[in-house]
């Protein structure tokens, strides 16, 4: 019913616009566009009211208005900041034609909302970062800086970026001034013919690109330095994160790069301060903007992309457990230290040689959990017996442990899931699919090691509606 009133609404509402703007009739337009904003209101309040009764029902209520006052927040932040950072990369392009009026501060505004509403997750990590205690071997940063800060850095770069890029097409675009002959300036526009004959262009180059230009280069710059920090994530060497060839060409590479990106974007942010400098660089603009594209794009393919290949296939790949070996260590020493296993106690098994009766009594729990049950046999036993209905499939089965009946078991468990292709093709209705058949029914739970006499698994959850042998189960 509510997806019923919600499709009725939208269908109103889009019939009224329609119906106003073919009819030219403001009235009906706007009734339609009241209709459409009035729906999407009720039904996001709908949302907001649900979510927030069930955070409140669970005790989280705080947790929901962190949330909600945080995206709201950033998002506005955000928001300020994309138009005024637009605007200040835009301001020295004096004398704006209509073409650049609003718009680039206005998209500057949009970028930001959308980045602060959608990654609020992220802010708060920041905010509420923590040291581990564990720093990497390779550039010497705690663990917490990973887990905290770069992502909160790298969702900087990537708000910046976009702004900057909207700033230099506004810059780019204002050197394009509309030019309309005085015997035409009476002339009343009409026709997309007419403004063609009537406008010319007049497209006279000045300087106004080179603030946002340099702080492009200037953020291409930063987003340099966060890659240096995410080559802890290099999927490059033998093992996953850093490894000879990222630490030896890679790294001095982003280095070399970030370099000549903050030269470049030094150069043109100078450029724009100074019309003295820009009048000797008038001769030579075609060389100066070259330049500035030609250099960081032939240290990125040389550095980042042809010579660490050529050196991992070459060099690494021929030596590679020689070069390797530090780089395996620190994976494997991180990996103990990720699943705690530097704490594992190692105690010393007395080995006899002899299996007798009484050391299969002493430890019955460990033989009794010793896996006879092959998954991929098991789960073919479970769709074959338990699936019951058309639509129902176990599509994975996994090993976990419970308490039944006050002791630790080891068991194979699938859930019971819903596939809604299997229904025929005369129950593929809309109501069966929305409200009728919408998820999966219970589980199947069997023990590792148990049989029964006609040697299927030992079934301790089976059944629609499911029913247990069991009196516990948690």
């Amino acid at each position: 019913m509510y997806a019923l009133l919600l499709i009725a609404l939208a269908v109103l509402g889009v019939f009224l616009l329609g119906r106003g703007v073919s009819a030219k009739s403001p009235a009906q337009a706007f009734a339609g566009a009241a209709v459409l904003l009035a729906t999407a209101a009720l039904f996001g309040l709908l949302s907001f009211l649900a979510e927030m009764l069930w955070f409140d029902a669970l005790g989280y209520s705080r947790r929901f208005w962190t949330v909600v006052w945080t995206k709201i927040g950033l998002a506005a932040a955000a928001a300020v900041f994309g138009a005024v950072l637009v605007w200040l990369l835009f301001w020295p392009a004096r004398g704006r034609p209509f073409t650049v009026r609003i718009w680039p501060e206005l998209a500057g505004g949009i970028i930001g909302a959308v980045w602060g509403y959608g990654n609020w997750d992220t802010a708060l990590r920041f905010r509420h970062a923590a040291e581990t205690g564990v720093t990497d071997p390779i550039l010497g940063q705690d663990v917490g800086f990973y887990l905290f800060r770069l992502p909160m850095y790298e969702a900087s770069y990537w708000l910046i970026l976009p702004l900057t890029v909207v700033a230099w097409i506004a810059a780019a675009l204002s050197m394009a001034r509309p030019h309309v002959p005085r015997s035409e300036r009476q002339f009343h526009v009409r026709r997309l013919e007419d403004w063609n004959r009537v406008v010319h262009w007049d497209v006279r180059p000045n300087w106004a690109w080179c603030w946002p230009a340099g702080v492009l280069a200037l953020t291409l710059a930063g987003g340099q330095w966060i890659n240096v920090y995410n080559l802890m994530y290099s999927p490059w060497g033998a093992v996953f994160g850093a490894g000879w060839t990222d630490v030896t060409i890679r790294l001095p590479a982003y280095y070399v790069l970030a370099a000549i990106l903050a030269l470049v974007g030094a150069a043109w942010i100078t450029a724009g301060m100074f019309r003295a400098l820009q009048r000797r660089l008038e001769r030579r603009r075609t060389l100066f903007i070259s330049g500035s594209v030609a250099a960081p794009v032939a240290v990125w393919a040389l550095g980042l992309v042809v010579l660490p290949a050529l050196v991992q296939w070459l060099r690494v790949q021929p030596n590679e457990i020689t070069l390797e070996r530090p780089y395996i260590a620190h994976n494997i020493r991180f990996t103990r230290q990720g699943f705690q296993l530097d704490k594992v106690e190692e105690k010393e098994f007395p080995v006899t040689g002899r299996f007798t009766r009484e050391i299969a009594q002493n430890n019955s729990r460990l033989l009794n959990e010793i896996r006879l049950w092959d998954p991929r046999a098991l789960a073919a036993v479970y769709q074959q017996f338990q699936e019951i209905r058309l639509y129902y499939e176990f599509p994975d089965v996994d090993i976990d442990r419970y308490t039944i009946d006050g002791a630790q078991r080891q068991v194979i468990v699938s859930p019971r899931e819903l596939e809604l292709n299997n229904l025929p093709p005369q129950s593929q209705t809309f109501v069966n699919r929305h409200f009728k058949y919408t998820h999966g029914y219970g589980l199947t739970m069997a023990p590792v090691s148990e049989f029964t006499s006609s040697g299927l698994p030992n079934l301790l959850v089976k059944n629609l509606p499911p029913v247990s042998e069991k009196r516990e189960v948690t």
